[in-house]
């Protein structure tokens, strides 16, 4: 009997340091490989191109010119996604024309001019309520302008927490929307918080880089 309960109190106590391991590993950020030096990628439908690091692997898709993009992901933490596609566009020409059937109203049309969203922050905005649905306690930075490949952009930093069994990790991002003639170019980066300053010049420099080509 004795010995019975000796086994049983180190199988406990075993299992209880196991746990306790699994679950201070859990929280630490894993492994991401160095950045390796800049590389050339261009999508198959010829929609993109840009420069990666030679050590994290693009995984593309496309959908019959409507929708195609790259994801970059070198650990389940960090991530880049870049997409071209038609419907966001539409949905800001259609934001458009109902703002101009509004301006043209008499005695009204200017107050609401000024009220009205341009495209690109309609197809913006359109974003953040994509984000909002996916991402817990999500969080907006300010809204900047800047440009990609060659096309007015709109840029928000972002933060938010990724739920896990051992707790929640707080997440940094940031996110780019374009308006290229009639397509939509949505740019979407994360990592783990604390490690933004030490991956934001690479998501830049790939940022940066790109280029729109005619698609198939």
């Amino acid at each position: 009997m004795t010995q019975r309960l000796f086994c049983r109190v180190v199988w406990i106590v075993s299992a209880l340091v196991l746990a306790g391991l699994t679950a201070t590993f859990a929280r630490q950020p894993l492994a991401i490989p160095v950045p390796a030096p800049m590389v050339p990628y261009s999508a198959e439908d010829k929609s993109l191109t840009l420069q990666h690091p030679g050590n994290w692997k693009p995984h593309q898709w496309a959908s019959h010119g409507v929708d195609s993009g790259v994801r970059f992901d070198p650990n389940s933490n960090t991530r880049i996604i870049i997409s071209v596609d038609l419907q966001g566009s539409l949905f800001a020409d259609i934001a458009k024309a109902q703002n101009d059937q509004l301006s043209s109203l008499p005695g009204i049309g200017e107050v609401l001019a000024k009220k009205q969203k341009s495209p690109l922050e309609t197809v913006h905005a359109m974003q953040a309520k994509e984000l909002k649905r996916e991402y817990a306690d999500y969080q907006e930075g300010e809204t900047k302008h800047g440009q990609v490949a060659g096309y007015e952009a709109l840029m928000t930093p972002f933060t938010f927490k990724k739920h896990g069994l051992f707790g929640d990790q707080e997440m940094a991002g940031k996110r780019v929307s374009v308006l290229a003639g009639d397509r939509r170019l949505t740019i979407v980066y994360t990592c783990l918080k604390e490690m933004r300053a030490a991956f934001a010049l690479t998501f830049e420099e790939m940022i940066q880089s790109l280029q729109l080509g005619q698609g198939q």
